[in-house]
C-alpha cells in the first residue's frame, strides 16, 4: 500500500517562500520608502523618482517585465501572509514558550498583515490594470490611493508608508535570524545523516 506525499504545512510553505522572496520584499520596502518620503519630506526631484519607482516595480528591467515582477512578488506575498494567518492560531498555544523574537515578529505579522495584503492586492492590480487590461490613469487612482495611503489624506500618506514599510523592514529583519537556522539546522541534520552512513 502507497502512502500519500504528506501536504507542506503553512509553516514549511511561509518559510520557503520567504527564503525566495526575501530579497524582493527588502527590496521594495527600501525603495517604496525611499520614493513617498522623499517626494514627500527632502523634496526628491521627478525624474528620481521615476527611477526609484522603476526600481520598485521592476520596469527599470524593461516595460513589459513591470507586470510579471508585480504578479509574481505580489502573489507570493499574499500566500506568504495567508500561511501566516492559517499559523497564529496553533501559534497561540505555544507563545508561552516560544522564543520572544518569535514573539514579537508574530505580533508585528498580526498588525501589518491587513496592510501588506492590501498593498500588495493593489500594487497587483494597479501594475496588471494599467499594463495588460488597458486601464487608464483615472481608473486606478483609487488602486493607487489605496496602495499608498492618500485616502488618508496628505499629511498622513506618508506616515502610512513609513508605518508599512518600516513594519515591512522589521518584519524581514526579525526573520533572517530564524531562516538562517533553519538552513544551518537542516545543513547539519544532513551531514550527520551521511555520517552515520559511512
Amino acid at each position: 500500500m502507497t502512502t500519500q506525499p504528506r501536504k507542506p504545512s503553512p509553516r514549511t510553505v511561509h518559510r520557503a517562500i520567504g527564503r525566495i522572496l526575501y530579497p524582493f520584499l527588502l527590496l521594495t520596502a527600501v525603495t517604496g520608502l525611499t520614493f513617498r518620503l522623499g517626494r514627500n519630506w527632502f523634496g526628491m526631484s521627478k525624474e528620481t523618482g521615476a527611477i526609484v519607482r522603476s526600481i520598485h516595480e521592476g520596469s527599470i528591467v524593461g516595460k513589459a517585465f513591470a507586470p510579471i515582477y508585480v504578479l509574481v512578488v505580489g502573489l507570493a506575498l499574499l500566500v506568504m501572509i495567508g500561511a501566516g494567518v492559517s499559523m497564529w492560531r496553533r501559534a497561540a498555544r505555544s507563545t508561552p514558550t516560544a522564543p520572544r523574537s518569535r514573539r514579537w515578529h508574530r505580533l508585528a505579522s498580526f498588525v501589518l498583515a491587513a496592510p501588506l495584503a492590501l498593498s500588495a492586492i493593489t500594487g497587483i492590480a494597479f501594475r496588471v490594470g494599467r499594463s495588460w487590461l488597458g486601464w487608464s490613469e483615472d481608473g486606478t487612482k483609487l488602486l493607487m490611493s489605496l496602495h499608498q495611503g492618500s485616502w488618508l489624506g496628505p499629511k498622513w500618506r506618508a506616515l502610512y508608508v513609513l508605518f508599512v514599510g518600516l513594519g515591512l523592514l522589521y518584519l524581514l529583519g526579525s526573520a533572517a535570524p530564524m531562516l538562517w537556522r533553519l538552513r544551518g539546522a537542516s545543513a547539519t541534520k544532513r551531514a550527520a545523516s551521511r555520517s552515520a552512513r559511512t
